[in-house]
């Protein structure tokens, strides 16, 4: 009798079969290979212990061909944001300005001048430029480019403030993802927190009387992704500057990068400055709609005491995300606009015809358009929701078609609100309005 065990396909068999490029050219050789192995194993375990048929070999290039798809998905890849938060954390936050990637393609793929004065030919500082661009945007006297902005405050901690004193409001140590916390930043710092006020008040006089002779800074972090209503109050940056002795640095966290819009609660980089900040750090992914980054502005003199710190080494971008943040800056200078910006000042009317439109080529009574607001995310303007137009899906099995609408070749991101299945607009690019309508006319019949 023929030993089962022989009928299961070789690895390099398999490995060579045309069904498999596709994987292999996403995945590399390597772990193909090993998606394989893992499978053959399987096969001869199930073979020996319960005598299970060895499957043929076009049914073992299915089971792979799957679990190399499962591996691929795990892979970076484009997805249509339809879930009406434009700045969302899990999927990259601002997608980047149309045009900025080609026009820094150059410089981020081939030999470029990033340490190299192209004057007189000697080692020269990193990307002088993005900083004159950011520094003339936000009008400071100096900028810093770090790889983000948790990055930007713990620097700036460390650098200015360690062994020392820093005064924090109680209402302003905040959590933001992934278990940052300003408490804990400060002591990995190496700075003593002293806390001032309460959740809700703080006043002059308390950060007033805080102060001694080991005080180095008062740091206020923007609450941006809670609020505190109700009974509260906090003294303005100009008032606090005014309070403190002039060696004390005022530095602000202000986190989102909102460089020229006017929200409510989510002040704008120039502003604080000119109010009285010292230093201002934020993200550059956010509102600012660049590559991920952290930037410190303000006072020339503590902008090079970070710079100097043998900790920046650690944190500083690469060419690519200096290319694209100095296109990014360009952009901004020539007054165009940033993902944000752009949903703020559309025309919401446009989001609805949109929505019906795609209603419009579905089967009938299978969706609906109603108002539902778009909102910033990002850590912004969490109380603010604004005003627009959704997508409803009818369909009972929402958790299920959810699923299978981030299956698609290019996966649609939906949302469930109050047992609905939704698809919001807003943050969705109009020409990929067709392919949506096509893939939810493929579902639909089947949810």
């Amino acid at each position: 009798m023929q030993n089962p065990l022989s009928q299961i396909p070789q690895v390099e068999k398999l490995l060579a079969n045309i069904a498999l490029t596709y994987y292999i050219q996403k995945l590399g050789r390597p772990i193909v290979s090993s998606i394989i192995s893992s499978y053959i194993a399987q096969i001869r375990e199930a073979t020996l212990q319960s005598g299970t048929p060895v499957p043929s070999f076009e049914e073992c290039i299915a089971h792979i061909q799957q679990r190399c798809l499962q591996n691929l998905r795990k892979r970076i890849s484009r997805v249509i944001n339809a879930t009406g938060i434009i700045l969302h954390t899990n999927l990259g936050r601002s997608p980047l300005p149309r045009g900025i990637w080609d026009a820094a393609k150059d410089a981020a793929q081939d030999y470029s001048a990033i340490e190299m004065d192209l004057e007189d030919g000697k080692r020269g500082k990193r990307f002088p430029f993005a900083v004159k661009a950011m520094s003339t945007l936000v009008h400071a006297e100096s900028a810093l480019m770090l790889n983000n902005n948790a990055a930007a405050v713990f620097l700036l901690l460390k650098a200015l403030a360690h062994g020392k004193e820093v005064i924090v409001a109680r209402g302003q140590q905040v959590q933001i993802g992934g278990g940052f916390r300003i408490p804990d930043i400060l002591r990995e710092a190496g700075c003593i927190l002293v806390e001032v006020g309460t959740t809700n008040i703080t006043t002059i006089a308390d950060i007033r009387d805080a102060v001694t002779e080991n005080t180095a800074m008062v740091l206020w972090v923007h609450t941006s992704n809670y609020k505190i209503r109700g009974f509260t109050e906090s003294p303005t940056l100009a008032e606090i500057r005014k309070a403190l002795p002039p060696e004390v640095i005022l530095a602000v966290d202000q986190g989102s990068g909102n460089v020229s819009l006017t929200l409510e609660d989510e002040p704008v980089i120039t502003s604080l400055l000119k109010e009285g900040a010292d230093l201002v750090c934020f993200s550059g992914d956010k509102m600012l709609g660049g590559p991920q980054c952290g930037w410190i502005t303000g006072k020339q003199a503590l902008v090079s005491v970070i710079a100097r710190h043998p900790l920046m080494r650690t944190y500083r971008v690469g060419r690519a995300v200096a290319a694209l943040m100095e296109e990014t800056l360009v952009h901004y200078l020539n007054n165009e606009k940033s993902a944000a910006a752009e949903a703020l000042l559309r025309d919401q009317t446009v989001i609805k015809k949109r929505s019906e439109a795609i209603v419009a080529q579905l089967p009938p009574a299978s969706a609906k358009v109603i108002a539902y607001p778009f909102s910033l995310g990002g850590g912004s303007t969490p109380d603010a929701a604004f005003p627009s137009w959704a997508i409803v899906l009818h369909t009972k099995k929402t958790e299920a078609f959810k699923t299978a609408l981030r299956s698609c070749n290019v996966p649609i991101i939906a949302f469930i609100s109050e047992d609905r299945l939704m698809l919001h607009l807003a943050s969705v690019a109009e020409e990929d309005d067709a392919y949506i309508a096509q893939e939810l006319n493929r579902l639909l019949p089947r949810a």
